[in-house]
């Protein structure tokens, strides 16, 4: 709740202002052809600093109601005013240009979204859905005790007190419990997917379940002591490498217990075991001489950026595609995620022509 209503603030703050730098930035000016050297100079004339718009006014200007419903005035103009017009200071402040027509695209969206959870706030209270008010104050002190001495000063940039943004936070969590209601029933209504599509899905992607090749490996490292190590350390570490491989068995079988003695790696803890990892993830070096090998088999000294490195290999998994028994849980999931979020739209659009919705600010 505490992150929903500063989000809440932030999207009406770009919204109002800060996305329309963008929109409202010069086009790229077309190549000009350099004048004659011979040309005399030519004084450029004045640029025009862009006119200061006017808000106070482009807000004068809003309709009284400004968003309606079959039940009656959902948004007035007072209340938008309020709501926006701190936001609209703060990016004309920090230097946004603002264009009255674009302005008021941005003021039909923020009327939008300010309307439709009002209205789904009226939803919520005809089910019998209610907030937590003693989680929205303890969520509010949390908020204060966040951001200590800044708490007011950003609570008096938003034109608001306590009490409003407390209610604020309430009717957020409210509206939350509401589309969550709203969600699972959707849910249940557009059920499971098909096996026949998600079986269609599985064979129409086969990129998105390749698997990639698997290694196995232990290591013992004698790291060189900085990034750039000097010719003379580097062959003092190949040569205590050479001195750690000269102690290993003709098995390798005593090399977990020589990487615990030796190896500068935190692996040592766990005799140089680097578990399994997927193509791709090691230092070229490492992996190249890795690549060549076939298990069981120790290398000799591989350097590296780190140092140098003595690789026991292990086991080694060629890159596969996923079976489909093994994909087809996560394929069902995301089919209906995706169904229950276009019918979740669907639904909403549906209860706003239901309810005879309509804002009455051109948005475009």
């Amino acid at each position: 709740m505490k992150r929903s209503f500063f989000a809440w603030c932030t999207a009406l703050l770009f919204s109002a202002g800060l996305c329309l730098a963008e929109e409202a930035a010069p086009a790229e000016a077309a190549p000009v052809e350099a004048a004659p050297v011979e040309a005399a100079p030519v004084e450029a004339a004045p640029v025009e600093a862009a006119p200061v718009l006017d808000i106070e006014a482009v807000l004068s200007r809003l309709p009284q109601e400004i968003v309606v419903s079959e039940s009656g005035v959902l948004l007035g103009r007072e209340e938008m005013v309020k709501t926006v017009r701190p936001m609209l200071k703060m990016a004309q402040e920090q230097g946004v240009s603002l264009d009255e027509a674009q302005l008021m695209s941005q003021l039909g969206r923020i009327a939008r979204g300010i309307g439709m959870q009002k209205l789904f706030l009226q939803r919520a209270r005809e089910n019998g859905i209610s907030g937590d008010m003693e989680a929205a104050r303890k969520n509010l002190e949390q908020i204060r005790e966040q951001l200590k001495e800044e708490f007011p000063k950003q609570l008096a940039s938003l034109e608001m007190t306590e009490e409003e943004l407390l209610e604020r936070m309430l009717q957020e969590e409210i509206v939350g419990k509401y589309l969550e209601m709203v969600n699972k029933e959707v849910s249940e209504a557009v059920g499971e997917p098909a096996e026949e599509k998600v079986r269609a899905f599985y064979e129409e992607n086969p990129l998105s379940f390749q698997k990639p090749a698997v290694y196995r490996a232990s290591h013992i490292l004698v790291q060189f002591p900085s990034q750039e190590p000097t010719q003379e350390q580097k062959e003092a570490c190949l040569a205590k490498i050479k001195e750690i491989q000269g102690k290993l068995k003709e098995d390798a079988s005593n090399f977990a217990d020589l990487a615990k003695e030796y190896s500068d790696c935190p692996s040592k803890a766990v005799g140089g075991d680097l578990g399994e990892f997927p193509e791709g993830s090691m230092v070229p070096e490492f992996e190249a001489a890795l690549g060549e090998m076939k298990e069981g088999q120790v290398s000799g000294p591989v350097e590296t950026a780190f140092g140098y490195h003595l690789i026991k290999a292990g086991a080694f998994d060629e890159a596969s595609m996923a079976p489909y028994e093994e994909a087809k849980e996560q394929i069902a999931q995301y089919l209906k995620m995706n169904a229950v979020g276009e019918a979740m739209d669907k639904k909403i659009e549906e209860m706003l022509e239901a309810a005879k919705f309509q804002v009455n600010i051109q948005a475009e």
